[in-house]
Protein backbone atom coordinates (compact mmCIF):
# COMPACT_ATOMS: atom_id res chain seq x y z
CA UNK A 1 0.00 0.00 0.00
CA UNK A 2 1.63 3.64 -0.81
CA UNK A 3 1.96 6.50 1.59
CA UNK A 4 -0.05 9.61 0.55
CA UNK A 5 2.78 12.24 -0.03
CA UNK A 6 2.05 14.81 2.82
CA UNK A 7 0.01 18.31 1.26
CA UNK A 8 2.92 20.45 1.68
CA UNK A 9 5.36 18.46 0.31
CA UNK A 10 3.19 18.44 -2.78
CA UNK A 11 2.43 21.95 -2.90
CA UNK A 12 6.30 22.65 -2.31
CA UNK A 13 7.47 20.43 -5.61
CA UNK A 14 4.34 22.29 -7.58
CA UNK A 15 6.26 25.53 -7.15
CA UNK A 16 9.89 24.02 -7.39
CA UNK A 17 8.51 22.82 -10.58
CA UNK A 18 6.69 25.04 -12.44
CA UNK A 19 7.20 26.26 -15.31
CA UNK A 20 9.62 23.58 -16.17
CA UNK A 21 8.90 22.15 -19.72
CA UNK A 22 6.66 19.16 -19.23
CA UNK A 23 8.78 15.99 -20.36
CA UNK A 24 11.07 17.23 -18.14
CA UNK A 25 9.07 18.26 -15.03
CA UNK A 26 8.41 14.86 -13.87
CA UNK A 27 12.21 14.18 -13.71
CA UNK A 28 12.96 17.03 -11.23
CA UNK A 29 9.95 15.93 -9.31
CA UNK A 30 10.88 12.58 -8.69
CA UNK A 31 14.06 14.00 -7.72
CA UNK A 32 13.16 16.30 -5.40
CA UNK A 33 10.62 14.12 -3.39
CA UNK A 34 13.25 11.53 -3.12
CA UNK A 35 15.72 13.64 -1.94
CA UNK A 36 13.44 15.77 -0.01
CA UNK A 37 11.93 12.21 1.71
CA UNK A 38 15.30 10.83 2.18
CA UNK A 39 16.60 14.19 3.93
CA UNK A 40 13.00 13.91 6.42
CA UNK A 41 14.06 10.28 7.42
CA UNK A 42 17.44 11.54 8.57
CA UNK A 43 15.67 14.01 10.62
CA UNK A 44 13.15 11.52 12.53
CA UNK A 45 15.94 8.60 13.36
CA UNK A 46 17.95 12.25 15.26
CA UNK A 47 14.60 12.66 16.77
CA UNK A 48 12.24 14.98 14.82
CA UNK A 49 8.36 14.60 14.63
CA UNK A 50 8.00 13.57 10.97
CA UNK A 51 5.74 17.18 10.71
CA UNK A 52 9.01 18.96 12.45
CA UNK A 53 11.61 16.54 10.10
CA UNK A 54 9.62 16.95 6.40
CA UNK A 55 9.17 21.43 7.58
CA UNK A 56 13.19 21.51 8.55
CA UNK A 57 13.85 19.31 4.97
CA UNK A 58 11.63 21.86 3.02
CA UNK A 59 13.71 25.02 4.70
CA UNK A 60 17.25 23.26 3.50
CA UNK A 61 16.40 23.07 0.38
CA UNK A 62 14.97 26.66 -0.04
CA UNK A 63 12.58 28.59 -1.46
CA UNK A 64 10.48 26.35 -4.17
CA UNK A 65 10.85 29.47 -6.59
CA UNK A 66 14.65 29.73 -6.30
CA UNK A 67 14.34 26.27 -6.99
CA UNK A 68 12.36 26.44 -10.10
CA UNK A 69 14.10 29.43 -11.46
CA UNK A 70 17.81 27.93 -11.08
CA UNK A 71 16.75 24.25 -12.28
CA UNK A 72 14.93 26.46 -15.48
CA UNK A 73 18.05 27.87 -16.49
CA UNK A 74 19.46 24.00 -16.46
CA UNK A 75 16.90 22.56 -18.34
CA UNK A 76 16.68 25.04 -20.93
CA UNK A 77 19.85 23.71 -23.02
CA UNK A 78 20.05 21.60 -25.81
CA UNK A 79 18.41 18.34 -26.08
CA UNK A 80 22.09 17.19 -26.80
CA UNK A 81 23.28 18.58 -24.01
CA UNK A 82 20.46 17.53 -21.56
CA UNK A 83 22.13 15.01 -19.50
CA UNK A 84 24.90 17.64 -18.47
CA UNK A 85 22.18 19.80 -17.33
CA UNK A 86 20.67 16.81 -15.47
CA UNK A 87 24.08 15.90 -14.02
CA UNK A 88 24.13 19.65 -12.83
CA UNK A 89 20.55 19.25 -11.21
CA UNK A 90 22.08 16.39 -9.28
CA UNK A 91 24.90 17.76 -8.16
CA UNK A 92 22.70 20.25 -6.67
CA UNK A 93 20.53 18.24 -4.41
CA UNK A 94 23.92 16.09 -3.56
CA UNK A 95 25.44 19.23 -2.16
CA UNK A 96 22.12 18.87 -0.08
CA UNK A 97 22.74 15.42 1.30
CA UNK A 98 22.30 14.54 4.84
CA UNK A 99 24.85 15.54 7.25
CA UNK A 100 27.69 13.22 9.12
CA UNK A 101 26.63 11.73 12.08
CA UNK A 102 26.78 14.17 15.20
CA UNK A 103 30.40 14.02 17.47
CA UNK A 104 29.23 13.16 20.64
CA UNK A 105 30.28 14.86 23.37
CA UNK A 106 30.61 13.80 26.76
CA UNK A 107 28.83 15.23 30.02
CA UNK A 108 30.79 14.50 33.56
CA UNK A 109 28.87 14.27 36.24
CA UNK A 110 27.38 16.22 38.26
CA UNK A 111 28.55 19.48 35.81
CA UNK A 112 25.26 20.05 34.88
CA UNK A 113 24.26 23.28 35.95
CA UNK A 114 24.24 27.20 36.36
CA UNK A 115 27.41 29.15 37.43
CA UNK A 116 25.02 30.64 40.42
CA UNK A 117 27.92 30.32 43.12
CA UNK A 118 31.20 32.05 43.65
CA UNK A 119 32.55 28.71 44.78
CA UNK A 120 32.36 26.93 41.20
CA UNK A 121 31.85 23.46 43.44
CA UNK A 122 29.94 20.91 41.55
CA UNK A 123 28.35 20.39 45.06
CA UNK A 124 27.08 24.01 44.83
CA UNK A 125 26.29 24.35 41.08
CA UNK A 126 23.85 21.17 41.07
CA UNK A 127 20.94 22.75 42.50
CA UNK A 128 20.00 24.68 40.17
CA UNK A 129 19.76 23.31 36.46
CA UNK A 130 21.45 25.06 33.64
CA UNK A 131 24.36 25.03 31.19
CA UNK A 132 26.30 21.80 30.44
CA UNK A 133 30.02 21.91 31.11
CA UNK A 134 32.44 20.09 28.53
CA UNK A 135 36.05 19.34 28.66
CA UNK A 136 37.76 21.84 26.28
CA UNK A 137 40.60 19.25 25.12
CA UNK A 138 37.17 16.91 24.13
CA UNK A 139 35.55 20.34 22.15
CA UNK A 140 38.44 21.08 20.04
CA UNK A 141 39.04 17.26 19.41
CA UNK A 142 35.24 16.67 17.90
CA UNK A 143 35.67 19.96 16.09
CA UNK A 144 38.54 18.91 14.26
CA UNK A 145 36.76 15.56 13.35
CA UNK A 146 34.71 17.45 11.21
CA UNK A 147 37.34 19.84 9.63
CA UNK A 148 37.84 22.36 11.73
CA UNK A 149 40.92 23.94 13.10
CA UNK A 150 40.63 24.15 16.95
CA UNK A 151 42.81 24.11 19.70
CA UNK A 152 43.26 24.73 23.56
CA UNK A 153 44.94 27.53 25.14
CA UNK A 154 46.75 28.08 28.65
CA UNK A 155 43.77 29.33 30.04
CA UNK A 156 41.22 26.00 28.59
CA UNK A 157 39.86 28.24 25.93
CA UNK A 158 39.12 26.77 22.93
CA UNK A 159 40.32 28.49 20.04
CA UNK A 160 38.27 28.09 16.81
CA UNK A 161 39.21 28.79 13.43
CA UNK A 162 36.16 28.50 11.12
CA UNK A 163 34.84 29.78 7.76
CA UNK A 164 38.29 32.25 8.07
CA UNK A 165 37.43 33.51 10.93
CA UNK A 166 38.18 32.93 14.51
CA UNK A 167 36.20 32.34 17.70
CA UNK A 168 37.29 32.05 20.97
CA UNK A 169 35.26 30.01 23.35
CA UNK A 170 35.64 31.14 26.91
CA UNK A 171 36.05 29.18 30.34
CA UNK A 172 33.38 29.93 32.77
CA UNK A 173 34.24 26.88 35.41
CA UNK A 174 37.23 25.67 37.25
CA UNK A 175 36.64 21.96 39.05
CA UNK A 176 39.44 20.10 40.42
CA UNK A 177 41.89 22.13 38.77
CA UNK A 178 40.44 21.48 35.34
CA UNK A 179 38.98 23.72 33.38
CA UNK A 180 35.09 23.42 31.71
CA UNK A 181 33.46 25.31 28.47
CA UNK A 182 29.80 25.72 28.51
CA UNK A 183 27.72 23.66 25.82
CA UNK A 184 25.49 26.93 25.60
CA UNK A 185 28.14 29.32 25.27
CA UNK A 186 30.13 27.27 22.44
CA UNK A 187 26.43 27.43 20.79
CA UNK A 188 26.26 31.38 20.71
CA UNK A 189 30.31 31.65 19.70
CA UNK A 190 29.61 29.04 16.61
CA UNK A 191 26.59 31.58 15.98
CA UNK A 192 29.11 34.18 15.52
CA UNK A 193 30.40 32.38 12.09
CA UNK A 194 27.22 30.50 11.06
CA UNK A 195 23.89 32.76 12.21
CA UNK A 196 21.78 29.69 10.42
CA UNK A 197 22.92 27.32 13.15
CA UNK A 198 19.90 25.39 14.45
CA UNK A 199 19.29 22.82 17.64
CA UNK A 200 16.79 20.08 18.01
CA UNK A 201 15.90 17.46 20.55
CA UNK A 202 15.10 17.21 23.74
CA UNK A 203 14.28 13.58 24.90
CA UNK A 204 16.73 12.33 22.75
CA UNK A 205 19.70 14.62 23.45
CA UNK A 206 20.04 18.44 21.64
CA UNK A 207 22.06 18.10 18.68
CA UNK A 208 23.68 21.51 17.09
CA UNK A 209 24.03 21.85 13.78
CA UNK A 210 25.99 24.48 11.76
CA UNK A 211 27.35 23.78 8.15
CA UNK A 212 29.63 21.24 8.59
CA UNK A 213 29.45 20.68 12.23
CA UNK A 214 27.33 18.99 13.95
CA UNK A 215 27.71 18.22 17.71
CA UNK A 216 25.47 16.14 20.31
CA UNK A 217 25.80 15.64 23.64
CA UNK A 218 26.11 12.79 26.01
CA UNK A 219 22.64 10.80 27.47
CA UNK A 220 24.31 10.18 30.55
CA UNK A 221 21.92 12.02 32.43
CA UNK A 222 19.33 11.83 30.63
CA UNK A 223 16.28 14.86 30.32
CA UNK A 224 19.12 16.35 33.45
CA UNK A 225 20.94 17.06 30.27
CA UNK A 226 18.81 19.22 28.10
CA UNK A 227 16.77 21.06 29.92
CA UNK A 228 20.03 22.28 31.14
CA UNK A 229 21.33 23.15 27.86
CA UNK A 230 17.91 24.46 26.86
CA UNK A 231 18.17 26.93 29.61
CA UNK A 232 21.18 27.91 29.24
CA UNK A 233 20.76 28.18 25.56
CA UNK A 234 17.58 30.84 26.67
CA UNK A 235 20.35 32.99 28.77
CA UNK A 236 22.37 33.09 25.74
CA UNK A 237 19.29 34.13 23.20
CA UNK A 238 18.40 36.60 25.60
CA UNK A 239 21.21 38.58 25.82
CA UNK A 240 22.02 38.43 22.47
CA UNK A 241 18.91 39.84 21.71
CA UNK A 242 18.79 42.44 24.65
CA UNK A 243 22.25 43.45 25.32
CA UNK A 244 22.93 44.89 28.71
CA UNK A 245 20.07 43.55 30.59
CA UNK A 246 19.97 41.48 33.91
CA UNK A 247 18.53 37.57 32.83
CA UNK A 248 17.15 35.56 35.35
CA UNK A 249 15.59 32.24 35.01
CA UNK A 250 11.77 31.92 36.20
CA UNK A 251 11.61 30.11 39.26
CA UNK A 252 9.40 27.21 39.65
CA UNK A 253 7.23 29.08 42.48
CA UNK A 254 6.07 31.74 40.00
CA UNK A 255 2.67 31.48 38.55
CA UNK A 256 2.02 28.71 35.87
CA UNK A 257 1.06 29.25 32.50
CA UNK A 258 -0.30 26.92 30.00
CA UNK A 259 -0.34 27.93 26.61
CA UNK A 260 -1.49 25.85 22.93
CA UNK A 261 0.36 25.78 20.17
CA UNK A 262 0.51 24.59 16.82
CA UNK A 263 4.05 23.06 17.28
CA UNK A 264 4.52 19.30 17.20
CA UNK A 265 5.71 17.60 20.74
CA UNK A 266 9.44 17.57 21.09
CA UNK A 267 10.35 21.31 20.24
CA UNK A 268 10.97 23.57 22.86
CA UNK A 269 9.94 27.09 23.28
CA UNK A 270 10.67 29.51 26.00
CA UNK A 271 8.62 32.47 27.52
CA UNK A 272 10.22 35.50 28.45
CA UNK A 273 9.28 38.58 30.55
CA UNK A 274 10.30 42.04 31.35
CA UNK A 275 10.38 42.84 35.35
CA UNK A 276 9.70 46.69 36.61
CA UNK A 277 13.00 46.56 37.59
CA UNK A 278 14.27 46.63 33.95
CA UNK A 279 15.37 42.44 34.15
CA UNK A 280 14.14 39.58 32.16
CA UNK A 281 13.17 36.45 33.06
CA UNK A 282 12.03 33.39 31.36
CA UNK A 283 11.69 29.65 31.16
CA UNK A 284 11.89 27.07 29.35
CA UNK A 285 10.16 23.60 28.02
CA UNK A 286 9.67 20.96 25.96
CA UNK A 287 6.56 20.93 23.59
CA UNK A 288 3.99 18.62 25.10
CA UNK A 289 1.03 16.29 23.13
CA UNK A 290 -1.47 19.00 20.87
CA UNK A 291 0.78 21.63 21.23
CA UNK A 292 0.59 22.49 24.94
CA UNK A 293 2.89 23.80 27.07
CA UNK A 294 3.44 25.02 30.47
CA UNK A 295 6.00 28.07 31.77
CA UNK A 296 6.84 29.93 34.43
CA UNK A 297 6.99 33.41 34.97
CA UNK A 298 7.16 36.24 38.04
CA UNK A 299 3.59 37.76 36.38
CA UNK A 300 0.25 36.46 36.81
CA UNK A 301 -1.27 37.83 34.29
CA UNK A 302 0.39 38.05 30.28
CA UNK A 303 -0.30 38.97 26.95
CA UNK A 304 1.69 37.64 24.19
CA UNK A 305 3.23 39.70 22.12
CA UNK A 306 5.72 39.69 18.87
CA UNK A 307 8.85 41.28 19.08
CA UNK A 308 11.13 41.76 21.65
CA UNK A 309 10.69 45.60 21.36
CA UNK A 310 7.37 45.52 22.92
CA UNK A 311 8.87 43.52 26.30
CA UNK A 312 8.67 46.97 28.46
CA UNK A 313 9.09 47.57 32.18
CA UNK A 314 5.28 48.34 32.61
CA UNK A 315 3.17 48.92 36.01
CA UNK A 316 0.07 47.32 34.13
CA UNK A 317 -0.63 44.22 35.77
CA UNK A 318 -1.26 42.76 32.17
CA UNK A 319 2.71 41.77 31.14
CA UNK A 320 3.53 41.63 27.35
CA UNK A 321 5.59 38.28 27.20
CA UNK A 322 7.07 36.80 23.97
CA UNK A 323 6.95 33.02 23.19
CA UNK A 324 10.19 32.06 21.56
CA UNK A 325 10.95 29.03 19.46
CA UNK A 326 14.73 27.40 20.20
CA UNK A 327 14.46 24.12 18.07
CA UNK A 328 14.78 23.76 14.33
CA UNK A 329 14.98 27.74 13.29
CA UNK A 330 17.93 29.41 12.67
CA UNK A 331 19.05 30.86 16.13
CA UNK A 332 22.09 33.59 15.02
CA UNK A 333 18.88 35.87 13.20
CA UNK A 334 18.40 39.76 14.67
CA UNK A 335 15.41 38.96 16.10
CA UNK A 336 13.98 35.50 17.93
CA UNK A 337 11.85 33.41 15.88
CA UNK A 338 8.02 34.22 17.61
CA UNK A 339 5.41 31.53 18.23
CA UNK A 340 1.57 32.45 18.05
CA UNK A 341 -0.15 30.41 21.18
CA UNK A 342 -3.50 30.82 22.97
CA UNK A 343 -3.32 31.54 26.85
CA UNK A 344 -5.72 29.39 28.96
CA UNK A 345 -7.10 30.84 31.56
Amino acid sequence: MSVATPPRLLAYLRRATLGLPRHRRQELWDELEDHLLTRSRHLQASGHSPDAALGQALTELGAPTRVSVGMGRVFQVRPLTFALGLLMASATLLALRPAPAPEVLNVPSPLAAFQDCAGALPSCLTSTPGDVWLQPEEVAAALKRQGVQASVNKNGEVIIIWQEKQITVPTFLTAGGQPFVGAATLTGVLMQVEPRLRVWGYNRMPILQAGSVSLTLSPAQGQMTSAAYYRSLGRVLVGKWMAGVTVKPSSSSDPLHRLTTALAPGEVVMLVTRNADGSVAFDVTPVGTNGRVRLHSPHAQLTLVTTVGELRPTSDPLIPALLVRLTNVPLGTPAPDTVPADLQP
